[in-house]
Order: structure tokens, then C-alpha cells, then sequence
């Protein structure tokens, strides 16, 4: 892992300075070889040109950046008519009640939160106190998982976004453990149908739209997507306002915009790379030709400041950008749960500024702590005091 000094932290080898170059052929943890795409405008073309296909990505002989195997009948790793098909199913299930109750429940399970950080005191572990158990919740209650079931898959998530220090073997031990929690679930929840995202797709298989496979992979990749980014964009959002001072000037007793937010997502993505997708034909980005057969990922943090795109672009800008960030991806495979994503964020930072006026970082070298060996971004630790 190489380092950063302006609040990047840990980024993958293969996002060091040669990957800085607009395109770079760059050697993964796993030996693999891949284009990595680090200017903007060209990170367009592989996140929405169908030539770059996330089907072709996913089978066993295309190059990986890390031992996990995607699974082909998943729809992170599918194109075309089957991907437009599930997409449809899920973006039906996000109801417009559904995300209006999520809002209140989000709302009151901050301040709920909070004020269990409060009676405990100071110093306080944000990342152990706020930033996992807030998405823990919302993400149990949406999909209709039981509360008491979130640290099992916590850990299991995480394990499979790791590049460095597990084994396919465990990679694929936590893979079967999580494809059987969700078919317990999803047993379960036919027997037992309530308002959830589960119970919906649920019955859209029932109704034939869904097979019982993709169903099962269509839970798992919602749980999965839903959980670790946000878990890390809640605590990084938190690190920009604790050291950032004229990010503070401005939000201490003001408002926390959706601008302010979209920036933070843009300056500090917790998703430090897009999925892999394979060219199906000779594909020309820049001054490189993209092969057949050969594999390219976005590097969305140095996309996201790419300074002929976005001026002066490690500033936040607190008006907002006329050009969007890619952190939640383009195009087919844009994040479904970008809209929750954003108003936890927004939810949680304004929440917390209100409570804790007072609030800094704790005294000490440990008071901010890494996690590493990661392709998405965020922190163990988070010591603060007020």
C-alpha cells in the first residue's frame, strides 16, 4: 500500500504514480495485468461504452484484481437487456414510501446513536460508536435482515473487499457462508413476507420476473454494495470536517447542503476503484489501445481530481461542481443506493455538528487509524473529543 498525505490514507500499490498516468498498464496483488484509467473523461468511456463488458469480466479466465471470484449470475456483473431487466426490479422496489420512511428511521436512529455518544463521554471511537452501526441498521431494516444478524455479515463483506492478506480459500469461505445466510433469509421471508426490499423482490420472482438464483444474487449484492462503502464514506466525511478548518468555519452552526456532500463523496470516495470490465473488441483510450480480451478499472480518486475537469480539485467547493464525480459509477451500473448513500452522509454529519459543536479530534497519533489492504477506503478508528 502507498500512502497519501491530504487525507487519502492507504491507497492500493497499483493506484501509485505510474497508475497517475491517464491510462497505465499496471500488474494487480493477484499477477494479473490491466489497464488503469485514471483521467476522467477516459474513465467515462470504460464505465459506459458496451464495449467494455462486466460479463466478460466476470469469468474465470479474465484478469482480477483480487482472489474473489464475482459471481456471473450477480448484477454487478452483468450487461445489456439482463442487467436493464433486474435493474428495473430493484429500482421498483425503491418506492417512494419506502425511501420517505427510510429518511424518518435514518433521522431518528442518528440522534438515537448520538445521544448513546454522548452519555458515554468523551474520547469516543466515531467509526465503532456511529459510522458502522448507522448503515448496519439501515441497511438491515431495509433489506428486512434481523438487527442482531449485522456483525455476522459485517465481517464477511469485509473480508471479500480485501486485496492483500486473505486466501481465495477464505475468500471463498465467507463467499459460501454469506450465500447461505441469504438463502435462509429469503426462506424465510417467503414464509414470512413484511415492507421490505426482500419481501418485494420476493414477490417479483414469484411473479416470474426473477429467477430463484438471480434473486439469491441480487440480495447478496445489495447487502454487500450497501454496507462497507457507506460504513467508510460516514467516517471520512467525519475526518474532512475534523481537519479541514474552512470546512468547519463554514458548517458550524450552518447547513450541511447537498453540494457540501456531493463534494466530500467527490474528495474522499470510499470505493477507490470501479469493478473491472474486459474489452470485447480493440477499444482506443487516449494515446493506448485497449485489447480484446484485455481487463480495465476506473481509479476513481484520481479521476475525481482530475484538474482539466475539476479546477483547483483538491479544494471543496462548497457551491457545488457543474461536472459530476464518479464515486457511485455511470451510466448502466450506477449506484442503485446512491440517493440512501447520500442522505445518511448528509443526515449524519448535520446531526453530529449540531450536537457536538465542540467536536476534534482526540489528542494523540492514534486518534485516526487506517484500514489497509482494501479496495475501498475508510478508518478502524475515529477518536474525537468535546
Amino acid at each position: 500500500m502507498s500512502g497519501s498525505s491530504d487525507r487519502l490514507g492507504p491507497l492500493p500499490a497499483f493506484l501509485g504514480t505510474d497508475a497517475r498516468q491517464p491510462v497505465a498498464w499496471v500488474r494487480m496483488p493477484t499477477g494479473d495485468e490491466m489497464w488503469v484509467v485514471s483521467d476522467y473523461t477516459l474513465a467515462r468511456i470504460v464505465l459506459t461504452d458496451p464495449r467494455f463488458s462486466r460479463a466478460a469480466a466476470a469469468r474465470p479466465e479474465a484478469p482480477k484484481f483480487n482472489t474473489a471470484n464475482p459471481s456471473r449470475n450477480s448484477i454487478m456483473s452483468m450487461d445489456g437487456s439482463e442487467h436493464t431487466q433486474l435493474r428495473r426490479l430493484v429500482n421498483g422496489a425503491f418506492t417512494p414510501s419506502r425511501t420517505a420512511a427510510m429518511t424518518r428511521y435514518v433521522e431518528e436512529l442518528t440522534d438515537r446513536l448520538l445521544t448513546e455518544v454522548a452519555e458515554t463521554g468523551p474520547p469516543a471511537d466515531l467509526i465503532a460508536s456511529f459510522a458502522t452501526p448507522l448503515p448496519i441498521a439501515v441497511l438491515t431494516r431495509l433489506l428486512g435482515v434481523p438487527l442482531e444478524d449485522g456483525e455476522q455479515f459485517r465481517t464477511r463483506v469485509e473480508m471479500l473487499f480485501d486485496i492483500t492478506f486473505s486466501t481465495p480459500r477464505e475468500k471463498a469461505q465467507h463467499g459460501m457462508a454469506l450465500v447461505a445466510y441469504m438463502t435462509g433469509l429469503i426462506e424465510r421471508k417467503r414464509r414470512h413476507p413484511g415492507d421490505d426490499l426482500i419481501s418485494a423482490l420476493i414477490a417479483a420472482q414469484d411473479g416470474g420476473a426473477l429467477s430463484s438464483e438471480a434473486l439469491l444474487h441480487l440480495g447478496l449484492a445489495l447487502l454487500m454494495a450497501g454496507y462497507e462503502t457507506t460504513v467508510g464514506q460516514l467516517g471520512l466525511a467525519a475526518l474532512w470536517y475534523l481537519t479541514e478548518p474552512s470546512l468547519r468555519a463554514r458548517l458550524d452552526g450552518g447547513e450541511v447542503s447537498g453540494a457540501i456532500v456531493e463534494e466530500l463523496i467527490r474528495l474522499t470516495p470510499a470505493a477507490s476503484v470501479s469493478f473491472p470490465r474486459v474489452a470485447l473488441e480493440d477499444v482506443r483510450l487516449g494515446d493506448v489501445t485497449v485489447r480484446a480480451g484485455q481487463a480495465a478499472l476506473v481509479d476513481v480518486v484520481h479521476a475525481n481530481r482530475d484538474g482539466q475537469v475539476f479546477p483547483d480539485p483538491g479544494r471543496l467547493e462548497a457551491d457545488g461542481r457543474a461536472t459530476a464525480h464518479l464515486t457511485f459509477g455511470i451510466g448502466p451500473h450506477y449506484c442503485v443506493g446512491a440517493p440512501l448513500a447520500r442522505m445518511q452522509v448528509r443526515t449524519a454529519l448535520s446531526r453530529m455538528i449540531a450536537r457536538f459543536p465542540g467536536l476534534a479530534l482526540a489528542p494523540g497519533p492514534d486518534a485516526v487509524r487506517w484500514k489497509d489492504g482494501l479496495t475501498t477506503r475508510g478508518l478502524t478508528h475515529l477518536h474525537v473529543t468535546w
